[in-house]
């Protein structure tokens, strides 16, 4: 499938420390004063041409990297993993955080 003109939506507990994005844009959305857990993510232009010319073999590899405070970072509990994640408008089901290995 092509999905050239995609967009996420995602709630993950360390937005706050976002430190570097690449290949797409990213904007904060914070539906409650003070509390910055979900992000909009789409596409961009470049990554998004290149991928649709590749075809079936096409790659784009995109990242998201957060600051990690050793006194509040911790897997336990899937807190380094997002909470939700809607892709094109499409709930994306995650596993529960203590499914996590």
């Amino acid at each position: 499938m092509n999905y050239s003109q995609w967009n996420l939506v995602v709630q993950h507990p360390n937005f706050d420390n976002l430190t570097q994005l690449f290949s797409f844009k990213y904007k904060s959305l914070n539906p409650y004063e003070g509390l910055n857990d979900t992000g909009m993510l789409w596409g961009v232009k470049f990554y998004n041409d290149f991928l649709s010319s590749a075809g079936s073999f096409g790659n784009v590899q995109s990242e998201i990297l957060f600051r990690k405070d050793k006194s509040t970072f911790t897997f336990d509990k899937g807190w380094a993993f997002p909470r939700r994640i809607y892709f094109n408008g499409d709930n994306c089901v995650m596993p529960p955080p203590d499914a996590y290995p």
